[in-house]
């Protein structure tokens, strides 16, 4: 669990995070999704690192961005249930509350690191 970000549960903050890579997931219907993956996220104003790394659906917020930025952005801290949900008795393992980041706006690339 993201304890971190348990702390800071309904709040709408700045947060800055390197784009690490691109990539894409399967969908219930329709063509895959594609993604963005985010390390290293902290919050802006305390520098404290909140995540480690986040997956998110790559937008029309994310279609400038190239692996290797470093992006500033606003979300608010959310959670959600995360484990198996199926009826398989030897999978079950209940489910738990996790937290992420939703809504990314006033996206702004801050810097570039060159590997």
């Amino acid at each position: 669990m993201r304890e971190e970000l348990k702390k800071l549960y309904g709040h709408r903050l700045r947060f800055e995070a390197l784009v690490e890579k691109f990539g894409s997931k399967s969908s219930f219907r329709g063509p895959p999704v594609e993604t963005v993956l985010l390390r290293d996220v902290r919050r802006i104003d305390t520098g404290e690192l909140v995540a480690d790394h986040l997956w998110w659906a790559r937008g029309k917020w994310a279609e400038a961005l190239e692996p290797g930025q470093v992006i500033e952005f606003d979300a608010r801290v959310d959670s959600y249930l995360k484990g198996y949900f199926g009826r398989r008795e030897e999978v079950y393992a209940p489910p738990q509350r996790d937290y992420r980041l939703v809504r990314p706006t006033r996206v702004a690339v801050r810097h570039y690191i060159s590997k």
